[in-house]
């Protein structure tokens, strides 16, 4: 016998590995089964689902069939309802009609007679009724609050009954109904409310909703409707400025044909006058916006018109000494600016031959110093076009800089004489920026004599006022469209002149400040000389010598931080206080009104 050889070690491991690789496969198998009856488990559970989905959905299609046709049916109820109540009641009115012709309208007439007592009794109770509006309830209820009010204002009268009618319970203030114990005691404290200007509670009689609306109506005539704001709302010293301009242009005035009806009458003679209404955002809302645009008679170039065929874009033609100029008002949103920016630049692409074109107004956009013109120096570099208080750029200020660049055009605001330095063009609350331009190309900056930003402190923005070159001068008078008053200069003239000037101590070291003040003093002389002896009219509606003085003192606070004598936050106070001054004359003139208005009603009663 041959003894076999033993196996490799080789040989034993492919074996091995022959069988697991079985094992696998069969697991493999028996696994890809498995998956098999769950993919068929879920595949039917799928189509059991889908099956239900589409069953409910033909069920509810169903009953929404059903649905329509029962809202249809009601429907045509409802329609036919309504046919047979409008033809009851043209039959209504036919009987009603033919019983006025045959003398059977006593019904009727019974029925307003009952009506009319049931007022007349309704009013005798009101009579001595008082409403208390925004009363303050605070701690030991609305009758001592309300009795603590009444005695305040010197009233000794006695409430018998006390209710709330309305108000705002979150903020503790109340709408109250006073009973008093007479009528005797309402016209007691009628007649003294007038010491509440300037708090928030209002004292007004127990009114129906008739006598409401005619007190209403009768409160419109007094002061000839309803005042806005904006440009209604101006003083004495703003009209009369307006006399002062050849060509003038007013932004934001809120002015709509109503307005425009009331004030059109308040402008300076001597002009001819465009306007652009302003527009409402909706129905509720008030109208915003409007621009009005005035040029002196003569100088309207003949045969055009004031355009204000674009919102928010105003234009005139003037023609003096041989020379044609556009004047252009612009007052742009910054939610539009894109659209303001690319009609400007289509304004200035298509300006016309030997024409100037000066284009102004509040553009919303700040332009630091850019947007000047740009001057070479001696060392061959370049200069900084313009200077401005204001060294903010904004995105809006970048958009308008680059539409000027592209064309040539330049900002004239802190790159002319009169205004070097750039001045704020807008104060708020906040503080100053310079968002209101001239703006034109090189050839109108030649012409311009001097641009200042103005004085005014009842609006935010101050006006740009721009003096133009003429060809031919006129003697005292260099250049530019404007107008100097000469005074009264008779014996009594001269002699209140001096009165009012004073003396002035020339001091070497402050020349220029005694110079300053003198100027001031000589132009309130000549205008207080010509008020007294050329021009005496008495004062109109709530503006007086209280609200001139603080204006006066508003405009010298303004000039002194202009000329860093002074600080912003002096300047912002005193124009704080001459509003709330404003304000509190225009309550107390209309406290006026509503005594000449109940005074009217007393009467027709």
């Amino acid at each position: 016998m041959t003894a076999r050889s033993p196996k490799k070690d080789s040989e034993i491991g492919v074996k091995e590995l022959g069988e697991r690789m079985g094992e696998m496969m069969e697991e493999f198998r028996a696994v890809r089964e498995e998956l098999r009856e769950g993919f068929k488990e879920q595949g039917r559970k799928m189509k059991e689902e889908i099956e239900d989905l589409r069953r409910e959905f033909r069920e509810r299609e169903k009953r929404w069939k059903e649905e329509r046709e029962e809202t249809n049916k009601q429907k045509e109820k409802m329609e036919e309802r309504i046919r047979n109540l409008e033809e009851k009641m043209e039959e209504r009115k036919e009987e009603k009609k033919e019983e006025e012709r045959n003398g059977r309208g006593e019904v009727g007439e019974k029925m307003r007679e009952l009506e009319r007592r049931l007022k007349r009794k309704e009013k005798e109770e009101r009579r001595r009724n008082i409403v208390i509006r925004g009363l303050e309830v605070k701690e030991g209820g609305r009758r001592e609050n309300a009795e603590k009010l009444l005695e305040g204002i010197g009233a000794k009268v006695k409430a018998i009954e006390v209710k709330r009618i309305g108000g705002d319970a979150e903020k503790g203030r109340e709408m109250v109904l006073l009973k008093l114990e007479n009528e005797e005691q309402k016209w007691e404290v009628m007649e003294k409310k007038r010491s509440l200007v300037g708090r928030k509670e209002r004292i007004t009689e127990d009114l129906s909703w008739e006598e409401r609306r005619m007190n209403w109506r009768l409160r419109e005539i007094a002061r000839g409707e309803e005042r806005e704001a904006g440009l209604e709302n101006k003083d004495k010293d703003f009209w009369e400025g307006l006399k002062k301009e050849d060509v003038l242009v007013m932004l934001e005035t809120w002015i709509g044909e109503k307005g425009w009806e009331r004030i059109r009458g308040r402008l300076p003679k001597g002009y001819e006058w465009g306007v652009q209404m302003a527009k409402k955002k909706n129905k509720k809302g008030r109208a915003i916006g409007g621009m009005i645009m005035g040029i002196r008679k003569g100088l309207k170039e003949k045969g055009t018109a004031i355009e204000v065929d674009r919102e928010g874009w105003i234009t005139g033609k003037v023609r003096t000494d041989g020379e044609n100029w556009s004047i252009i008002g612009v007052y742009a949103k910054k939610e539009g600016m894109e659209e303001n920016v690319q009609e400007l630049g289509d304004r200035m692409e298509k300006k016309e031959e030997g024409r100037y074109t000066i284009i102004g107004g509040d553009f919303n956009a700040r332009t630091g110093q850019e947007g000047g013109r740009i001057e070479e120096e001696e060392g061959g570099g370049l200069g900084e076009g313009r200077r401005s208080k204001d060294k903010k750029v904004d995105r809006e200020g970048r958009l308008l800089v680059k539409s000027l660049e592209e064309r040539g055009w330049e900002i004239f605001n802190g790159n002319v004489k009169g205004d070097e330095e750039g001045e704020f063009t807008f104060t708020g609350g906040r503080g100053g920026t310079v968002i209101d331009y001239i703006i034109g190309e090189g050839e109108v900056r030649e012409k311009i004599v001097s641009m200042v930003v103005g004085e005014r402190v009842d609006s935010d923005h101050h006006p740009l006022e721009i003096i133009v070159r003429r060809e031919e001068e006129e003697e005292g008078r260099r250049g530019g469209w404007k107008k100097r008053s000469r005074g009264v200069w008779n014996e009594e003239g001269a002699k209140r002149f001096i009165e009012k000037i004073g003396e002035v101590e020339e001091k070497e070291e402050e020349l220029n400040k005694e110079w300053e003040e003198m100027e001031t003093r000589i132009t309130e002389a000549i205008k207080g000389v010509e008020e007294e002896l050329g021009n005496k009219k008495g004062k109109v509606g709530w503006w007086d010598e209280e609200c001139r003085k603080a204006k006066k003192e508003t405009r010298r606070k303004l000039r002194d931080w202009r000329k860093k004598r002074g600080e912003a936050s002096e300047y912002k106070e005193r124009r704080k206080e001459f509003k709330e001054i404003c304000k509190r004359k225009k309550e107390e003139e209309n406290q006026r009104w509503e005594r000449k208005v109940e005074g009217a009603r007393r009467e027709a009663e």
